[in-house]
């Protein structure tokens, strides 16, 4: 079985395939470790490395414009790490892109609590926030 650091060394391999728009290898990378992990007995490293590579793929999905996959592994990336603020924001901005605002703000507010600090959460909230009241007046106007 990899070590962790093996693991993080293949996530930034990932990363790398990822920079060079090479994602149908960074899909297959990540499916690889994904595999790898789950077949690892549960511990907090395990689930907390597993919860980055489920949000990695969801990540490398979402540029492959595979919104149902990517979601599907936030979803993943969430139940193990309920603390990710990335996966949420990522979610979110897939919500967002399909015009589901609600759920956008809500997965926006989310990531903005567990980093106030996050300037990029903080754009992607308050850019759901104004398309859901834009969408809200237009929806009172018909």
């Amino acid at each position: 079985m990899l070590s962790s650091m093996d693991l993080v060394s293949d996530l930034n391999k990932g990363q790398q395939f990822v920079n060079n728009r090479n994602y149908d290898d960074a899909e297959a990378l990540l499916v690889d470790i994904i595999s790898l992990l789950e077949r690892k007995k549960a511990d907090f490293e395990r689930d907390e490395i597993l919860a980055k590579a489920y949000n990695f793929l969801g990540l490398v999905l979402y540029k492959k414009v595979e919104f149902d996959r990517a979601v599907s592994y936030y979803d993943k990336a969430i139940q193990m790490n309920t603390s990710l603020a990335a996966a949420y924001y990522n979610r979110g901005t897939i919500r967002y892109r399909l015009g589901v605002y609600d759920d956008a703000v809500s997965d926006m507010e989310k990531a903005v609590k567990l980093e106030p600090e996050n300037v990029e959460f903080e754009f992607g909230l308050n850019e759901s926030l104004l398309a859901l009241k834009h969408c809200t007046l237009n929806a009172e106007e018909l």
